[in-house]
């Protein structure tokens, strides 16, 4: 009887032991996160028609990330960046989506190359349980209240936005009691929500666009969408397009004579359009929710010294404002694995994301809020403006809300 009693202490001893010494791995793993490393995916266009836009956020997340790094890490977690590059083509960034969920098992995901792919893989991240942080976000990607996809976040302030702004700043500001507007735009997701947000803006005011043009990402030539302009008598169009299109609207019009408004959606809003369209720039307006990075506020001083510090003699003409977008999508990351704590889940990270109100970058944008219903907290846009002589965009107003 002593014998078996004996038996038994020992054996609960070693089931003790046993549960201790090798905890259920389901209550410990996490995807992509480990003691002192989370892995952290990048998608992006480094070679296709929209990396002169990518490129630029690609390089700022990996300076911020490594400027994390230097200090630490978060948590004494070190950020472990994964990039893949998919030539801005759909089922290449499906591909490279799979790789880095299922083979590189990364814990979140930064940028994601086009709105198109974006809206697709939403409810995949749902189901996978990964953390993902747009860089672009055309109205079709925007549920109703309380519907959003829980893992999805938004990077950048929604083009619609930005686009109901230009509108109000046509006929509020500028007086105009019976704009001529037209719209330009490539044939694709970001373009076509684009469209359908002119169209019910446009119609709101009771006015119709005169003509919708369409023009790809990587044209260099846009002669015939001038003409097509000139011939509506369009005197103010809106540029949903890219940084080259853009550039060879602006020049194109001024070589045909056609001296219309060009005002531009946040892609356009770059220092190379005014540097690659010279005097076609002269009257260029852009909406953007990010600042330049010749501003001149704290946040922007900051990116400026840690990013000069790894790249020595980079600052003209190589940076603009895609960098520092890039630079407030990390901060928000950041910031949430921060709130998330030491005990880093995906469940947590999404919760500490949502608590975030008014978060100030230091006036890299406007301020942010996230709420479980509004996951797109980038609600802050500005009007910038073409200085042909620097070759840059400056600042032309403050802050604005759409409901400002």
């Amino acid at each position: 009887m002593r014998n078996k009693s004996i038996f038994s202490a020992m054996m609960l001893l070693i089931s003790i032991l046993v549960i201790l010494l090798y905890p259920p791995v389901h209550a410990k793993e996490v995807r992509g996160v480990t003691d002192d490393t989370i892995k952290v995916g990048i998608i992006g266009d480094r070679t296709g028609p929209t990396a002169d836009l990518q490129l630029q956020v690609i390089q700022a997340i990996q300076s911020y990330h490594r400027h994390i790094n230097e200090k630490g890490g978060v948590h004494g977690r070190k950020l472990d960046l994964i990039i893949d590059d998919c030539g801005y083509a759909i089922p290449r960034a499906m591909a490279a989506f799979k790789k880095q969920v299922y083979r590189d098992k990364t814990f979140g995901l930064l940028l994601g190359s086009s709105s198109g792919f974006m809206r697709l893989i939403a409810p995949k991240c749902d189901k996978e349980k990964l953390v993902f942080i747009t860089s672009a976000l055309s109205e079709s990607m925007i549920p109703p209240e309380g519907k959003y996809s829980q893992y999805s976040f938004y990077g950048v302030a929604g083009y619609s936005d930005g686009i109901r702004l230009m509108f109000d700043y046509i006929i509020n500001n500028l007086k105009e009691k019976n704009p001529k507007i037209a719209y330009i735009y490539p044939d694709n997701e970001m373009g076509k929500a684009g469209l359908h947000t002119c169209e019910e803006t446009a119609k709101k005011y009771g006015i119709a666009l005169v003509t919708q043009e369409i023009l790809s990402p990587g044209a260099l030539d846009a002669t015939t969408q001038v003409l097509n302009l000139k011939k509506a008598n369009a005197n103010y169009v809106i540029a949903h397009t890219y940084i080259s299109p853009t550039a060879a609207l602006l020049r194109d019009a001024r070589k045909l004579g056609y001296d219309a408004n060009f005002i531009g959606t946040s892609p356009t809003c770059n220092d190379d359009v005014v540097q690659m369209a010279k005097k076609g720039a002269e009257k260029f307006v852009a909406v953007t929710c990010f600042s330049s990075w010749y501003d001149d506020t704290p946040g922007t001083v900051n990116m400026r010294n840690i990013t000069l510090k790894y790249y020595p003699g980079t600052e003209k003409p190589y940076r603009n404002r895609y960098y520092t977008q890039g630079w407030a999508m990390s901060m928000l990351f950041v910031e949430g694995l921060k709130r998330a704590g030491k005990d880093l889940t995906s469940e947590g990270m999404v919760s500490a994301l949502e608590t975030i109100k008014n978060f100030d970058t230091g006036g890299i944008a406007g301020p942010i809020t996230i709420t479980p219903n509004h996951h797109d907290g980038f609600k802050y846009n500005r009007f910038m403006k073409s200085d042909v002589g620097k070759g840059i965009m400056l600042p032309a107003t403050g802050w604005k809300k759409v409901s400002d």
